[in-house]
């Protein structure tokens, strides 16, 4: 999934977006008032943390010419 949006939008845009989404899902999740808020504010965190990976590996191991 990581894989066209970075095409799009850039290794640096995407991998900046993924890390502030999940960093704002999981600070939502510290005060959520009930559990299924607080389920519901995990999974949008995970969907966040599923882009940093990938795009973290490929804007670094990207060829230096």
């Amino acid at each position: 999934m990581t894989g066209p949006l970075t095409d799009l939008l850039g290794r640096r845009r995407l991998f900046i977006a993924s890390l502030v989404w999940f960093s704002v899902m999981m600070l939502l999740s510290a005060f959520a008032p009930n559990p299924w808020s607080l389920g519901a504010f995990r999974f949008l965190a995970g969907l966040g943390f599923g882009g940093i990976p990938p795009t973290a590996v490929a804007w670094s191991s990207r060829s230096r010419r």
